[in-house]
């Protein structure tokens, strides 16, 4: 239980310093990439979404059987 709650505290908190980290180590080369990426998951939102409740359903069934 413990580590899956260190592992979603590391990936959680490592989401937001990764694109920060990646434009100040590409300066204005990170740009376009970032712009594109942005473009692309506004566009996507839903399918997102989706794969993000189908991983929780996955997970609540998951503990369900396990008990």
């Amino acid at each position: 239980m413990w580590i899956t709650a260190i592992v979603f505290a590391i990936v959680s908190v490592s989401l937001v310093p990764v694109p920060v980290m990646f434009f100040l180590i590409r300066g204005e080369r990170a740009q376009k990439p970032l712009t594109d990426l942005r473009t692309w998951i506004a566009t996507h939102t839903k399918l997102l979404n989706v794969a993000l409740l189908v991983l929780l359903a996955i997970i609540q069934f998951g503990k369900a059987l396990n008990t």
